[in-house]
């Protein structure tokens, strides 16, 4: 807060004569970025002496008195003042006139100070903020983004002028007041989720082109099938990972090219396969399967072995794989006998091959 102390001059007589009376003493605040002027001021006509304060603009004249422009929350000595007129008295008992007068720029607080030999000090606070210049400014939603049309932060001071809705990008104005500059061009963008499309957990013979994604931009699609990419979301959403599967054309043909497991079977054990495709078309996704049996080939009377199951998504013509199955255990089995393992592709007949007689191989095993 800044306090300016100023003694009555020729000058001041001249620039207030307007106000049609003699002061003994006075004490005034200007501000021209304001457009104001407080004037405080003590007269000596008739006893005892009487302390004013008023409002001018920057031309002189008087600011009227309404419920717009007066002075707001006056209070004296702790209580309510009303404020009628301007200028209104502040004082009536004044015997040794002394006045000065200090307004906080930040705040728009009007200090009064009246010193009285018998009553002490008298301090009066008149808040004109209402009166004072606001320029708008941008708030801190500005240049952001956001899922829906913001509500808060849009304006530090000053008032927008159309709250921004619906879908973005979004634009509104912060107005000033009292005749404050507006901040105008305040804007936010829409953020939006990525969301994989209609092609996301497909198959198709070839990597698809359409229906990549319902909301964000598509990355470039990866792999040989299956196939991935992802749905970036848009200034700054989520993203959503997407697949598809290479589709059966009936031209393929799955058949196990290596099975390699211990002689001896202890828990748990370990056995190593693979499969290729040996067709000219692609193979979709299908499960290869390990069985112990007392047969000689495949039957359903076969027990699938524990972590016998291991999902391949798809090969194409001519692809091979190699699956490690490491945590292999039978169970409910007589021991010290000979049995056999079968390593089966598609052992679920997901995939339409030209031929689906050589999709396994088999390994003799005594159980300990």
């Amino acid at each position: 807060m800044k306090k300016l102390y100023i003694a009555m001059s020729v000058l001041m007589v001249a620039v207030f004569s307007l106000a049609a009376m003699s002061w003994a003493d006075e004490a005034s605040v200007f501000d021209d970025a304001e457009g104001l002027v407080i004037r405080a001021y003590t007269t000596d006509v008739g006893p005892p002496d009487s302390a004013y304060i008023e409002v001018r603009d920057d031309n002189g004249d008087p600011i009227p008195c309404d419920v717009t422009e007066c002075l707001l929350d006056v209070t004296k000595d702790g209580s309510a003042y009303p404020v009628t007129s301007n200028p209104f008295e502040i004082h009536d008992d004044l015997t040794i006139p002394d006045i000065s007068a200090a307004i906080d720029d930040a705040t728009g607080i009007v200090y009064v100070f009246c010193t009285n030999v018998g009553a002490g000090l008298h301090v009066m606070q008149f808040d004109i903020g209402t009166l004072l210049p606001v320029d708008g400014l941008c708030g801190p939603s500005d240049d952001g983004a956001f899922y829906s049309a913001p509500t808060t932060g849009l304006c530090s001071a000053g008032t927008v002028d159309t709250p921004p809705s619906g879908p973005g990008p979004w634009t509104w104005d912060c107005l000033g007041a009292n005749g404050g500059t507006d901040d105008v061009g305040c804007s936010a963008v829409q953020m939006e989720d990525g969301v994989c499309g209609p092609s996301d957990g497909g198959t198709f013979p070839s990597a698809p082109t359409t229906g990549l994604c319902d909301a964000g931009n598509p990355t470039t699609v990866t792999g040989s099938g299956p196939w991935y990419w992802d749905c970036t979301g848009v200034n700054g959403g989520a993203t959503d990972s997407c697949s598809a599967d290479v589709e059966s054309s009936g031209d393929a043909d799955l058949t196990v090219t290596y099975f390699d497991s211990p002689g001896v079977l202890y828990n748990p054990f370990l056995a190593t396969v693979k499969v290729k495709n040996i067709g000219t078309g692609p193979a979709g996704q299908f499960n290869v399967k390990m069985y112990i049996s007392r047969g000689y080939t495949p039957s359903p009377d076969d027990v699938l072995l524990t972590n016998g199951t291991q999902t391949v998504p798809g090969l194409a013509a001519g692809e091979e794989i190699t699956l490690i199955f490491d945590n292999l255990r039978h169970s409910g089995l007589p021991i010290h006998q000979w049995y056999r393992l079968f390593a089966i592709a598609d052992a679920d007949n997901e995939v339409a091959e030209t031929n689906e007689d050589n999709n396994w191989k088999k390994r003799d095993c005594k159980l300990l």
